[in-house]
């Protein structure tokens, strides 16, 4: 769980140097520190930047993409690419293609079977924007043996994890830091992961495509709420999602699935019409606090994953605002036609202070049977957690603080937090 602010007189940024030694997975990877920095909030300014980070090859998600995929994008971008990222771009694209031969054996040999798998029992859906504690929540009920879920492993080779596990397998546990670049969650192939990676390398219209080409980044971006975008894009969105969900389940043996996905927040419409029965849990945090936390991923990752020059800084913080008001618009406006006894709305607050007693209540709260077979495993859980290291405060500006009641209001309202 990252909970809280950076200081005000500190920014996170990457060391250029030096290459360090991960010594259980013996690969290379970048460390990252706070370094004294001087960017004050006082006028509203913003104390994040970007820092091109071009030979950083280990966090780019184009790797698992499929030829297809990668050259859709490269028609949607019109084959702009920063010559900065080339190296980075023809690294992830000769891994993809060497990657080739796995996935056609794949299709050949599961293309019927995943076409035949049924979902018995529709999924349980965690809901919440990115830094709301939804990958917390996402470990926790990953732990009940009744859920079968998607991991690090799945969205990193989405074609070419049924058939060629014990190559495909050691060469992405090689390929991970210990850590995520964001914060100090642990990383390693069967951590939980968000399904949204694997749809982006399925499919063109994924969010994590617009910090891969962020001069696009307002498309992807809406993408994820299907504003002002054909028809097509929210049809093909429900075919791939559909077909990736059954190669889940074929993985998990049809258990149950509990799938975590930030952009499913926006998505409720297209998921019922998927999954009827669904149900889920829908994680909220104070929107400043989130404010902060999204700006440091934001800031972190886009230079590890982009192929193109980065926008401002300033860009990138508009389409965010822009993308948070439209996420919850979205859910606001489609949460009703979820049944009352389907829905669990916690507030991450409740979560990080006593999540012994949220996780239970969203058991019994959705008639879930199976707490008890779970208890000691997520128990477990939570006291390891228990030293996890947040970041530190930073004030925000009264600018920034009045930007964000405004432009977040129907949000503040709708779930009692004070502006």
């Amino acid at each position: 769980m990252s909970g809280q602010y950076l200081p005000s007189s500190y920014c996170l940024k990457f060391n250029t140097w030096p290459l360090t030694t991960n010594k259980k997975h013996f690969t290379p990877y970048r460390k990252y520190k706070y370094q004294k920095q001087h960017y004050p909030l006082l006028m509203g300014t913003t104390p994040w930047k970007f820092e091109a980070k071009p030979m950083s090859l280990m966090f780019e998600p184009l790797t698992g993409f499929t030829t297809k995929n990668v050259g859709r994008l490269l028609v949607q971008n019109k084959f702009r690419l920063g010559p900065l990222y080339l190296p980075r771009f023809i690294y992830a694209t000769t891994m993809g293609t060497i990657l080739s031969p796995l996935r056609i054996r794949e299709s050949r040999q599961y293309k019927e079977i995943i076409e035949q798998t049924q979902i018995k029992e529709d999924p349980l859906f965690l809901l919440g924007h990115w830094r709301s504690g939804t990958t917390f929540l996402h470990n926790l009920m990953s732990l009940d043996p009744n859920f079968g879920y998607c991991t690090t492993y799945h969205t990193v080779i989405p074609e070419a994890f049924l058939a060629s596990e014990k190559i495909t397998r050691p060469l992405v546990e090689s390929s991970l830091p210990p850590t995520r670049p964001q914060d100090n969650v642990e990383l390693h192939p069967d951590t939980p992961q968000e399904e949204e990676y694997a749809l982006g390398a399925l499919s063109p219209y994924s969010f994590y495509n617009g910090w891969i080409f962020p001069q696009n980044m307002n498309f992807y971006y809406r993408c994820v709420t299907f504003k002002d975008t054909p028809a097509y894009i929210e049809e093909e969105f429900k075919k791939t999602y559909s077909y990736f969900l059954k190669k889940i389940t074929l993985y998990n043996k049809g258990k149950r699935l509990v799938l975590k996905n930030p952009s499913n927040t926006a998505r409720i419409k297209q998921l019922l019409e998927l999954y009827p029965n669904s149900q889920y849990v829908n994680l909220i945090r104070n929107p400043y606090t989130l404010y902060v936390s999204m700006m440091r991923f934001v800031q972190i990752t886009i230079p590890l994953y982009s192929v193109q020059s980065h926008p401002s800084i300033e860009q990138a913080e508009e389409e965010m605002i822009q993308l948070y008001a439209d996420m919850y618009q979205n859910y606001l406006n489609q949460r009703n036609s979820i049944p009352n006894e389907n829905l669990v709305e916690i507030k991450y607050e409740e979560l990080a202070a006593k999540p012994k007693e949220t996780i239970e209540q969203i058991y019994k709260d959705l008639n879930l049977k199976s707490y008890d077979k779970a208890k000691q495993q997520i128990l477990k859980h939570i006291d390891s957690q228990k030293n996890y290291k947040t970041n530190k405060k930073m004030q925000l500006s009264d600018d920034i603080k009045d930007k964000l009641s405004k432009r977040w209001a129907h949000v503040f309202k709708a779930f009692d937090y004070e502006t």
